[in-house]
């Protein structure tokens, strides 16, 4: 990743002078699509263009996703976060699908947990999705106890 990003300045410097470059503001990160038809991670540079990471918890810029992993090299081993992503209903439905196809293709592991349905087109997916569905109940019973039954 740093080669990559050393690779992007250097991109950078034979596209633009220096002195334009001391003021430009340069994005870099990788980024999930919103639509099916850009079905895969991507980088993405953007000079004097805005964040390639917008506030939609789709993406990570290169610099940060370098910093996560020379603090703990292990971070993406395991789904420890839950991350909520504002998609259209195309991939929803996608991703429900493809989760779907590992509950029967993994049915020996009782994948029960990989799919919880919050609300009406609002899904948890993952193995953390049990995790969730449990922190969710426990909210609600909380709430409910607050109101004095």
């Amino acid at each position: 990743l740093e080669q990559l990003l050393d690779g992007i300045h250097r991109h950078m410097r034979g596209l633009f002078d220096a002195e334009f470059l001391q003021t430009a503001e340069i994005s870099a990160g990788f980024h999930y699509p919103v639509r099916t038809q850009y079905s895969t991670m991507h980088l993405q540079v953007r000079v004097n263009n805005g964040s390639v990471c917008r506030d939609d918890g789709r993406g990570v810029l290169i610099g940060d996703l370098i910093s996560q992993l020379k603090e703990d090299r292990d971070s993406f081993r395991a789904d420890k976060r839950v991350l909520n992503y504002k998609v259209t209903e195309n991939v929803k439905v996608s991703l429900l699908a493809a989760a779907n196809q590992y509950k029967v293709e993994h049915a020996e592991l009782n994948p029960d947990h990989i799919i919880h349905q919050t609300s009406e087109l609002t899904y948890h997916l993952g193995t953390g999705a049990k995790h969730q569905q449990n922190s969710d109940d426990e909210e609600a019973s909380t709430e409910s106890q607050g109101q004095g039954e």
